[in-house]
């Protein structure tokens, strides 16, 4: 009955039929990948044919379904990765927590082998993603305890990957085949990595704020300051309107080239987890708030990503500047499989970012893109591969086999609504990405505390007008509500409605480079069982109505 429940919440909704049956569906690794000791040890196996467990690189994207389902078990997993210590390199982050077991860790097939094998083969993408879920479990649940048990390996994997920092830009620099894109050779400022390290950093800086270290906080604040400066210096590709794959500072021999120009589809995986965690930085004026990335960039490289690398089954890995299939370094052996894609993978880095930044109907249509060939047509609704070939449209190479990265569509879900629910800040953020043209959403809330109902409605009589009305199945506290409105709406007037009293609310607008905030404030902090309704209307002496 209860799983009924929660499936029927999705059916009923105003999303898609399809989409919700990709949520739905997805689930099923949670029934044929969880591995579970008598001593309540867990995590999932990358895939059941060769069941290498955790495998944080890809379960970073598929974590987010066990934290919404299972939050204590996945604050388990993560604690086992935070347990495991090299002791040549005590900051750097396992990949894995072994084959078929909780205990034996390793860095991948390729670095089992021998430890030098593993010395030169260094992902330089898992310690940011350490990060980034510690905070993500942090603020979704509100678990303190857990988050200041984890700290200081926390602070060991900013460490390393500031030793990995060869030239200085306060992001590590790869070497070789450094990302979890197999195949994919990056030297120096990798634009996938990059984008991750920006935000794990801006996220490392919030907990140490939030953990009272100053002075730890305050150095990091420097870092993020220099790393988003070389980011958009050396990374963005004006000619082609992307960030480049790589810029290398310092070459290692002369032959490794100092830039490839390439255009990866997963570049803007930074900018979408920003938008995820609500993350943003401090204007200059004390009433202003920046965004971490550049929307207006972020939202070129979508579209030249679409012109560079879309396929008709779907958007390839990667492209070269002139559309052609991308290629390594010449100096680099082996070569990327140009014309695959990971469907499970993309919904997080190109999907979601598409979403997020105005893009919501190239996002859901990469979606269901994805729904047709993977669910559809292959029939594979509950044997879900890791990678595609678009030529041939249908599963290619390793990890073909019920691959965990299923769970990913969960983050389209949380795009798609823009809801986030701030556990410790007693915040809820509500900030719907809906296609053009579309004002309505109706559909659950889904949290690792608690389930609800989300209705949202925009209209446009007489000015600019906003509805939402939020409910809760579970008490939960609340204390301020963040809403987004249109750049040319300056001023609204704010009503808030709620079960009991809570006085006038305190309601805040902050300008930003493509919409406006409005942060509504509580008199007091209230405990919300049942519902809250909030009406925003365009202030009549601001000017005339905007078109929707």
């Amino acid at each position: 009955k209860a799983v009924a429940d929660w499936q029927q919440r999705f059916l009923r909704s105003t999303l898609p039929s399809w989409f919700s049956r990709m949520l739905i569906n997805g689930c099923h690794v949670f029934s044929t990948n969880s591995l579970m000791s008598k001593d309540g040890e867990f995590a999932l196996m990358e895939t059941p044919k060769e069941p290498v467990v955790g495998a944080l690189d890809r379960s970073f994207f598929s974590s987010l379904g066990t934290l919404l389902f299972f939050p204590t078990l996945a604050e388990r997993e993560l604690e086992q990765f935070g347990k495991t210590q090299d002791e040549e390199e005590p900051g750097r982050i396992y990949r894995d927590l072994g084959i078929e077991c909780f205990h034996n860790p390793g860095y991948g097939a390729s670095a089992r082998g021998s430890a030098e094998e593993a010395a030169n083969d260094i992902k330089i993408d898992l310690n940011a993603m350490f990060v980034l879920m510690a905070y993500r479990n942090y603020h979704m649940t509100g678990r303190l305890p857990a988050l200041k048990n984890i700290f200081p390996k926390l602070k060991a994997a900013m460490e390393f990957g500031l030793y990995l920092d060869n030239d200085r830009d306060g992001i590590p620099d790869a070497e070789g085949n450094a990302t979890t894109f197999d195949g994919l050779a990056v030297y120096g400022l990798n634009s996938y990595v990059a984008g991750l390290w920006i935000v794990a950093t801006a996220a490392y800086v919030d907990i140490a704020r939030e953990l009272k270290r100053r002075e730890e906080a305050e150095y990091y604040e420097k870092v993020l300051t220099t790393a988003r400066k070389h980011f958009e210096r050396r990374l963005w590709y004006a000619e082609g309107g992307y960030y480049r794959l790589f810029h290398d500072a310092s070459p290692e021999t002369d032959d490794h080239p100092a830039t490839h120009n390439g255009c990866h589809s997963a570049q803007l995986a930074g900018p979408w987890l920003a938008s995820f965690l609500h993350l943003e930085l401090p204007g200059d004026d004390a009433s202003e708030v920046r965004e971490v990335f550049s929307y207006s960039r972020v939202h070129d490289a979508l579209r030249s990503i679409d012109r560079l690398a879309a396929r008709e089954e779907g958007v390839a890995d990667g492209a070269m500047p002139d559309g052609s299939p991308w290629q390594n370094a010449d100096s680099t052996h082996g070569s990327p499989v140009s014309e695959h894609s990971m469907p499970g993978l993309s919904m997080g880095y190109l999907a979601c970012p598409n979403i997020c930044y105005g893009n919501a109907e190239r996002g859901l249509e990469i979606l269901k893109k994805s729904y047709e060939n993977v669910h559809v047509a292959r029939q594979r609704v509950f044997n879900q591969p890791l990678t595609w070939d678009l030529d041939k449209n249908q599963p290619a190479g390793w990890g073909s086999d019920r691959h965990v990265s299923a769970l990913t569509v969960w983050y389209c879900f949380y795009a798609i609504q823009g809801f986030l629910m701030d556990v410790p800040r007693k915040v809820v953020y509500i900030k719907p990405n809906l296609a053009q043209h579309e004002n309505l959403l109706s559909c659950p809330i889904f949290t690792p505390i608690c389930l609800g109902w989300l209705n949202y409605e925009e209209t446009m009589d007489r000015g600019y007008g906003q509805r939402v009305d939020i409910s809760f199945d579970s008490p939960v506290h609340v204390e301020t509500i963040v809403l987004r409105i249109p750049k040319a709406v300056s001023r609204v007037a704010v009503h808030v409605l709620t079960d009991g009293d809570v006085g006038d609310a305190h309601q805040h607008t902050f300008p930003g480079e493509v919409h406006n905030t409005v942060r509504i404030t509580l008199r007091q902090a209230i405990l919300i069982h049942d519902s809250i309704s909030i009406q925003l209307r365009q202030r009549s002496d601001v000017a005339a109505p905007i078109e929707p």
